[in-house]
C-alpha cells in the first residue's frame, strides 16, 4: 500500500515511496553507494559530509543510502549499520556517542545480548564504560564494516568539544572497521579547522538547491506517485512551467516547500492558485517559525529586516537599520548564507543580500498584515500570471473573494510601476546555470529573458552562452543585437569587449573598451581597458589606462582590485600587492581579494600566502576557486598530502567535471584528469577546441605518470586503453605516440629494470599497434628495448638514419 508524503521526516517514508519522487542526485547517489561498497569490500574506509540548509533533502538522501544498502544481499554477512538521526541531540562525550550507536545497533538488529552488554555501561565508572563500550562495539561488528549514518554531524561536534573529536578520530583510525555517511547544515569549524583532528577526513558534498527544471521533476514525480498523470503531463508543458517559475522564485529552490506545495496542487488549482498557495503558507509559517530558532539574536533581526524588504539590500543598509557595525553585519550575513537563509549578489563595490527563499517572509507577513493584501502573494501574481491574464481573472472573481480581488488589483498597478520579478527570477536561473557549467540551460533562460525584457544585457547574456557553447558565429551576431538595442550603455560594451577579446577578435575587442570610455569616462571602465592591455603586452598603455583609473576612482575596491591585476600582468608584484592591499582596506570580507592577494604572495611569501588564502576560506568556504588557492599555498608550505585535502575539497564543491579535470591535472592525477575532461564535453562544460588542446597537451604528462605506474598490469592495460579510446576520438593519437616517445628517456634509466622496459613494450604492442599514427613511435620504443638489454649499439643501425638520429637524442649520449 502507497504510504504517505512526510514534509519533515522522510525517514518515516516506504522506500518505494522515497525513490518514486527522487530527483536532482542519482550521479551522487550512485557516487555515494559505490563509495559504501568499496569500504565494505576492501580496507579503504570512505567518510562522507553531506551540505546543506533544513530542507535540502538531507535526511531523504541518506534514508535512500540505507534502505538500498540493506536491500543489497550481497553485503548481507559482510555489514551492519547505525543510524544516528536528527534527534540525537544528548551526545556530549565520546562515551555518549559510543552509547548512542549502540542503542542504534540494538533497535535495528533487536539484538537482546546487546542490549544487556549495554546496560552493564552503567555499573562502571566512565574510563571503564568508554573503553568497554568501543570494545562491545568493535566486537559486535566483529570482521563487518560498520556503516555509520550520522545526521547533523555540526550538533553532534559541538558536543563532543575537541577531546571527544580526538577520542572518536583515534578510534577511527586504531580500528578501521567504521564507514561514515554524515550531514550538516554548513562546513564547521570541527571539519575545517587545519588544527582539529577531523580537518581532511571527510569528502565534503554541497547539496545544491533544486534549479527550475528539478523543481518541476520533483512535482511531476509526486503528481505520478499520487496516479495524477493528467497534473504530471501538465506540468511539463510551457504553461505549466510558467506556473511553477513562479513558485520557484520564491521557494528558493528548497526540497521542502515542493513537498508541502505539492499536497494543494491539482490540474484545477494550478489554474486558480489562491487555494494552495494561501493553503501553502499556512503549513510553512512552523517550518519558518522553528527555523529562526536556530539562529542568534543578532542573526533574527537581520533576517527580520529582510523580511520586511522586497529586494537585495546592500551590507551598509542591513547594518544601518540593525544598529551593527558592517563588520558585524558582513560576519553575521556570511554564516547565514553558510546555513542557506541569505543569497548574496556582488554588484560593483558592494554586497547585497536577500533572503534564499522569499516565502520566509510569511513569518512577519501573517502576523502583521492580517485581513490586507499579503505582499507576498502580490509577487506571487506577478510572475504568475501575465498581465492578460490578470485582467481576465479580476473579471471573473466573485464579490465576495475581496483578498483574492484587493491582491489582483495591486499586482495590477505595480507591474505598470516596479520592476518585472519574473527577470529576476530569471537572471538568477542564469547565473545559476553558469555556475554550474550548464551552458546549453544559459542559453535556453536567455531567450526567455529576451521574450521576457529585450534588452542589450539580456542579448549580452546570450551572447555568452553562445561563447562558452563555442558557437562564435552567433555569439557575435547577439553581441551586435545588443549594440543595436542600447548602443549607449557602457557596461554593455565592456562585456562586449570582454567577449570580443575571448574570440581573439583583439582591435574590436579594444574598440569596444573605447567606445565605453567614450559613454562613461569612469575609473572601471580604465581599469578593465588596463587588463586588456596588459594581457597583450602593451606596457606603455596599460600605465596610461592605470594613471586614468587612479585619477578618476572614488575608493572603488573593484578597480584597486583590477589594477592589481593588470600589475600582477606585468610583473610589478610590489604594486599589485599595494593595490589589493587597497582594497582590502575598503572591503575587508570580500574573499576574492583575500585570494588575489594569496595568489600575489606565493611569489613573496609563501607562508603569508598561506594565511590568506585560509582567510578566504573562513569569508566563503563554498568557494572551491578559494580551495584550490589554498592548496597550492599547501603544497608550497607543508607538502603534497595537506595539499590533497584542500584539493579534495575544491573538487567535492565542483560539479563541472572540467574543473574537476584541471584540479586532478595539478595533483598529476593525469588518467582521471583527461577523463575529467572528456566527460566535460558531452555535457558542453567548455568550448570543444579549448577542450581538446587541453587534452592534448596533457598526451606525454599522461603516458609518462603510466609508466611510473605500471608495476600493476592490470590497471596499466586499463589506462592506456582509455587513453587510446580518448585521443583516437578526439584525432589527437599523433599527441599521444610522441608522448610515448618521450617515455624512451625513462626507461633508459638505469633504475628501470630490463623486464620493465620489455612489459611496458609488449603493451602498447598490443593495444596501439592497429594505429598507424604508432608505428613510428612503436618502432622506435622497440629498438630502444633491445638497446637497453643488449646495449648493442648496432641495434640502432637498423633505423633510418632519420629516426636513429631521433632515437639517440632520447638516450644518454653516454651510454651510446
Amino acid at each position: 500500500m502507497k504510504g504517505f508524503l512526510s514534509h519533515y521526516t522522510p525517514s518515516l517514508m516506504n522506500p518505494e515511496d522515497l525513490e518514486a519522487i527522487f530527483v536532482q542526485r542519482d550521479r551522487l547517489l550512485n557516487d555515494l553507494l559505490e563509495n559504501i561498497e568499496n569500504s565494505i569490500l576492501t580496507e579503504a574506509k570512505h567518510h562522507a559530509l553531506l551540505i546543506g540548509p533544513r530542507g535540502i533533502g538531507k535526511t531523504h538522501l541518506i534514508s535512500m543510502i540505507y534502505h538500498r544498502v540493506s536491500a543489497n544481499e550481497t553485503f548481507k554477512d559482510k555489514l551492519k549499520i547505525a543510524w544516528l538521526r536528527e534527534e540525537e541531540w544528548g551526545v556530549a562525550t565520546f562515551l555518549d556517542l559510543l552509547v548512542r550507536i549502540l542503542n542504534s545497533l540494538m533497535e535495528e538488529y533487536k539484538d537482546p545480548n546487546l542490549e544487556e552488554q549495554i546496560k552493564g555501561l552503567y555499573s562502571v565508572s566512565t574510563e571503564q564504560a568508554e573503553q568497554l563500550a568501543g570494545h562491545i562495539l568493535k566486537q559486535y561488528c566483529q570482521n563487518q564494516t560498520l556503516l555509520l549514518l550520522m545526521e547533523n554531524l555540526d550538533e553532534i561536534f559541538k558536543g563532543l568539544d575537541e577531546s571527544g573529536q580526538q577520542a572518536f578520530r583515534a578510534y577511527l583510525q586504531n580500528y578501521g572497521f567504521i564507514t561514515i555517511v554524515a550531514t550538516s547544515q554548513s562546513l564547521f569549524k570541527g571539519v575545517q579547522s587545519r588544527n582539529l583532528p577531523f580537518y581532511g577526513f571527510f569528502s565534503p558534498t554541497h547539496l545544491k538547491p533544486l534549479v527550475l527544471e528539478e523543481a518541476i521533476a520533483l512535482l511531476a514525480n509526486i503528481a505520478k506517485w499520487r496516479g495524477d498523470q493528467k497534473l504530471a503531463d501538465l506540468l511539463i508543458t510551457p504553461m505549466g512551467k510558467s506556473r511553477i517559475r513562479a513558485i520557484h522564485h520564491l521557494a528558493g529552490g528548497n526540497h521542502r516547500i515542493y513537498i508541502i506545495f505539492s499536497q494543494f496542487l491539482t490540474t484545477e488549482s494550478l489554474d486558480s492558485l489562491v487555494e494552495p498557495f494561501m493553503k501553502t503558507l499556512d503549513d510553512l509559517t512552523p517550518f519558518y517559525q522553528s527555523r529562526m530558532q536556530f539562529i542568534s539574536p543578532q542573526q533574527r533581526k537581520i533576517i527580520e529586516y529582510l523580511c520586511e524588504q522586497r529586494g537585495a539590500i546592500a551590507v551598509k543598509e542591513i547594518a544601518q537599520h540593525c544598529f551593527i557595525s558592517p563588520q558585524t553585519a558582513s560576519s553575521q550575513l556570511k554564516q547565514l548564507r553558510e546555513m542557506g537563509y541569505v543569497y548574496a549578489d556582488a554588484q560593483g563595490r558592494e554586497s547585497f543580500y536577500e533572503l534564499q527563499e522569499p516565502l520566509m517572509r510569511i513569518c512577519l507577513e501573517a502576523k502583521k498584515r492580517r485581513g490586507t493584501p499579503n505582499q507576498l502573494f502580490i509577487s506571487f501574481l506577478r510572475v504568475w500570471f501575465s498581465r492578460e491574464e490578470l485582467e481576465n481573472r479580476l473579471e471573473i472573481l466573485p464579490l465576495e473573494a475581496i483578498f483574492d480581488r484587493e491582491c489582483t488589483l495591486q499586482a495590477l498597478v505595480e507591474m505598470k510601476t516596479s520592476d518585472d520579478p519574473n527577470i529576476a527570477a530569471l537572471l538568477r536561473d542564469w547565473n545559476d546555470a553558469k555556475n554550474q557549467a550548464q551552458y546549453q540551460k544559459m542559453l535556453e533562460i536567455s531567450e526567455n529573458l529576451i521574450n521576457t525584457q529585450n534588452s542589450g544585457m539580456a542579448w549580452i547574456r546570450k551572447a555568452e552562452s553562445y561563447y562558452l557553447l563555442d558557437k562564435n558565429n552567433e555569439c557575435l551576431l547577439a553581441l551586435n543585437k545588443a549594440i543595436e538595442i542600447e548602443p549607449n550603455k557602457y557596461d554593455i560594451w565592456i562585456k562586449r569587449g570582454d567577449l570580443l577579446d575571448g574570440l581573439n577578435l583583439y582591435s574590436e575587442s579594444i574598440k569596444s573598451y573605447k567606445t565605453s570610455i567614450e559613454l562613461s569616462n569612469n575609473a572601471f571602465v580604465w581599469s578593465k581597458k588596463a587588463i586588456w592591455e596588459a594581457k597583450h603586452g602593451n606596457k606603455k598603455d596599460v600605465l596610461l589606462s592605470i594613471a586614468n583609473a587612479i585619477s578618476l576612482n572614488e575608493n572603488d575596491p573593484n578597480v584597486f582590485y583590477n589594477l592589481s591585476i593588470s600589475y600582477q600582468m606585468i610583473e610589478d608584484e610590489s604594486k599589485a600587492l599595494f593595490y589589493i592591499d587597497k582594497a582590502l582596506e575598503i572591503d575587508p570580507q570580500n574573499d576574492l581579494y583575500w585570494r588575489e592577494k594569496a595568489t600575489i604572495l606565493m611569489n613573496l611569501d609563501n607562508e603569508k600566502a598561506l594565511i590568506c588564502a585560509e582567510k578566504a576560506i573562513s569569508l566563503n568556504p563554498e568557494s572551491s576557486n578559494n580551495y584550490v588557492v589554498l592548496g597550492i599555498a599547501l603544497w608550497l608550505t607543508k607538502g603534497k598530502e595537506e595539499a590533497k585535502i584542500a584539493i579534495n575539497y575544491a573538487t567535492n564543491l565542483s560539479s563541472s567535471l572540467a574543473f574537476i579535470g584541471q584540479l586532478l591535472g595539478i595533483l598529476g592525477a593525469f588518467v582521471e584528469s583527461i577523463e575529467s575532461f572528456h566527460k566535460s564535453l558531452i555535457l558542453q562544460e567548455l568550448p570543444q577546441s579549448l577542450v581538446i588542446g587541453i587534452i592534448g597537451s596533457l598526451s606525454k604528462k599522461v603516458v609518462i605518470k603510466i609508466l611510473n605506474s605500471s608495476v600493476n598490469r592490470d590497471s596499466c592495460l586499463k589506462d592506456i586503453q582509455s587513453m587510446l579510446e580518448i585521443y583516437a576520438q578526439h584525432n589527437l593519437l599523433d599527441n599521444l605516440s610522441g608522448g610515448l616517445v618521450e617515455t624512451i628517456k625513462v626507461i633508459n634509466e638505469p633504475s628501470t629494470s630490463d623486464h620493465t622496459a620489455q612489459a611496458w613494450l609488449e603493451m602498447w604492442q598490443n593495444l596501439a599497434g592497429k594505429y598507424d599514427e604508432f608505428q613510428v613511435a612503436l618502432n622506435l620504443l622497440k629498438i630502444a628495448v633491445e638497446y637497453k638489454i643488449n646495449r648493442d649499439r648496432r641495434v640502432l643501425l637498423q633505423l633510418p638514419q632519420e629516426e636513429r638520429q631521433i632515437l639517440e637524442e632520447l638516450l644518454n649520449p653516454e651510454t651510446i
